[in-house]
């Protein structure tokens, strides 16, 4: 569930309890994007914990593109 908050005459999503402006649900898209990649290539991950992730992933990436369309101008990388 996405709420949307102003505070301060700011944008800020509640996504799933917790409090984001654009730039904190850009960086926990990279960090999460980041550790994705650093346990599929050690193989410390089984498959379906891997596609939770991928699935976590492209949601935020879906809700980024979707609430801050002018801050999306940062083109998230694919991790796969």
């Amino acid at each position: 569930m996405v709420k949307v908050v102003y505070k301060n005459g700011k944008k800020r999503l509640v996504i799933d309890g917790r409090l984001y402006n654009h730039y904190a649900l850009y960086y926990h898209i990279i960090r999460t994007i980041s550790t994705y990649k650093y346990f599929v290539s050690r193989g410390e991950w089984e498959d379906s914990k891997a596609r939770k992730v991928e699935n976590h992933l492209i949601r935020y990436i879906n809700i980024y593109k979707k609430y801050f369309p002018a801050e999306s101008f940062r083109n998230v990388p694919y991790w796969f």
